[in-house]
This record gives structure tokens, C-alpha cells and sequence, in this order.
């Protein structure tokens, strides 16, 4: 049973988050949820906002919310999930930045259930 407390206190962040920014900026608070067949993945993301560094975000199921900036979210800027999962091969799932938002706009959360494949070793 995956705990709400931290799905809460994401939330709470995210709002706290943007109100310190204020209203004058298009940032969003973004809803993400990651699992993985079979569960147990490690989900790291990347997004202009992470100045090109990886993310750790937890493990699968993952339900979280990031903070982004619409300004950053650009057709030349890259928004990327990874999944890493010991004796299975690395998945990747990448959006430029007009995609992420479209996505969200569409769906209410960016969600993503990749099937891990087994390396042979």
C-alpha cells in the first residue's frame, strides 16, 4: 500500500512553491505517476529546470509533483523519464518541452507504465 502522506506533502510543496513565485509566471505544478511492469524501477527525470542534471524521484509506483516552468518548456528543450532496474535494460521516455505541456494539458498528469525488459547478463 503506497502511503499518502508524501503525495500530500508534494502537493502542499507545489502550492507553496508557487505562490512563492508568484502570480506573474506560467509555472505549473505537475502532476506525475510512474510505475513499471515488473515494479521497482529507480525514476529519475531531467527538464531545463534540473540545469541538465538527473533527478531522482523514488521508486515504482511513483506519484509525485514537480514544479515547471512554461517559459523553459520550449520545442528545442527536453523533458526526459528513466527507469533503471537491475538485470533489466534502461528505458526512456522523452518529450520536447511543447509536447510535456500538451500532455498535461490533455491528460491532467503525465503518466507513464514502461515494460522493462530482461538483459541477459
Amino acid at each position: 500500500m503506497i502511503s499518502k502522506t508524501p503525495i500530500k506533502l508534494s502537493v502542499l510543496l507545489a502550492a507553496v512553491m508557487l505562490f512563492l513565485v508568484g502570480c506573474g509566471k506560467a509555472i505549473h505544478p505537475v502532476p506525475m505517476v510512474v510505475h513499471s511492469e515488473p515494479q521497482g524501477g529507480y525514476v529519475l527525470y531531467k527538464a531545463p529546470q534540473t540545469y541538465g542534471q538527473w533527478v531522482y524521484l523514488g521508486s515504482t509506483p511513483v506519484k509525485t509533483v514537480q514544479m515547471i516552468d512554461e517559459e523553459t518548456m520550449t520545442e528545442n528543450s527536453k523533458f526526459m523519464l528513466r527507469i533503471l532496474r537491475n538485470g533489466f535494460h534502461e528505458q526512456v521516455k522523452e518529450w520536447d518541452g511543447e509536447r510535456f505541456l500538451e500532455t498535461f494539458e490533455d491528460q491532467g498528469k503525465i503518466f507513464w507504465t514502461p515494460h522493462l525488459v530482461r538483459s541477459k547478463m
